[in-house]
């Protein structure tokens, strides 16, 4: 697999400001342009003016991009489904899970893939999640005895063990104009931008920074907000309104797990979470 990764530095008098980096399949002409708007808009940010987070978040919806939704659900919901986190937690025990009637996720989407780093063929289009309820779960040859082996089995390079991971995430659009539908809240929060969040598989405890967003005041985007964390417990995450918008685009990232680090994708749309405010901190 043939992937760039392009990170960048930001000085500012000696100090530095900002640092990321972004995972593109192919440099051209167009990719670059990309890249550089993109580090033009961190800047911008950076010398924005930013208010804290308002009190009493109880009543606020929120609103995710579909960048940042796609690496939610990855972090949030992902992880737990591979198979040596799910057999390990002891949340799954004697619970049948049920999420939002709306949320469907597939994984091994459209993978060009044909075998994975054992050689066991890779199931393609793997409903994860459909219509709520859990069908499938992530496996490879290390813990079929588990699970079906789907093929999940990935490595960072030959001097590391293959491991269960995920690899292009799919999470089903719906039909709500994301424009429209942020026209109709009174009080919300937008995140444009989120960290790598990590998820604790043995009590269901959830974080992620968010590094970037706007305040919803009226049904529009107002000023820009100091960055918060999120903390979710999965628990307390099953009877939350989804609203999944018609919007969704496909992003690369990086994901590490057990010291190892390889490119995922992830395809998702825009979505809006409602009685998420209290998550905010």
């Amino acid at each position: 697999e043939v992937y760039y990764i392009i990170s960048y530095n930001i000085d500012q008098l000696g100090i530095n400001i900002i640092s990321d980096f972004h995972v593109i399949e192919r440099i051209n002409k167009d990719s670059i342009n990309s890249l550089l708007e993109i580090i033009k808009n961190e800047i911008n940010w950076f010398h924005s003016t930013k208010k804290s987070l308002p009190k009493e978040l109880d009543s606020y919806k929120v609103v995710f991009s579909s960048c940042s939704s796609g690496l939610f659900f990855h972090e949030f919901l992902g992880h737990f489904l591979e198979t040596d986190h799910f057999f390990r937690s002891p949340l799954n025990r004697g619970r049948l899970w049920k999420f939002s009637r709306e949320l469907t996720i597939f994984e091994n989407y459209h993978t060009l893939e044909i075998f994975d780093d054992n050689g066991d063929p890779i199931t393609k289009n793997i409903p994860l999640i459909k219509n709520g309820e859990i069908l499938h779960l992530l496996s490879s040859r290390s813990d079929q005895q588990y699970s079906y082996n789907t093929g999940n089995g990935r490595r960072e390079n030959l001097k590391m063990p293959v491991i269960t991971r995920m690899r292009s995430m799919f999470i089903q659009p719906g039909n709500t104009s994301e424009e429209n539908y942020i026209k109709t809240i009174n009080k919300g929060i937008y995140i444009h931008k989120i960290g790598m969040g990590e998820v604790n598989i043995f009590t269901g405890d959830f974080s992620v920074e968010v590094s970037q967003a706007h305040l919803i005041e009226l049904g529009q985007l107002t000023v820009p907000l100091e960055p918060f964390h999120m903390y979710l417990d999965i628990n307390k995450f099953l009877d939350k309104e989804i609203i999944f918008c018609n919007n969704s685009n496909e992003y690369h990232s990086l994901c590490g797990k057990k010291g190892a680090t390889v490119k995922i994708k992830y395809n998702s749309p825009s979505i809006i979470i409602k009685g998420l405010g209290n998550a905010i901190h």
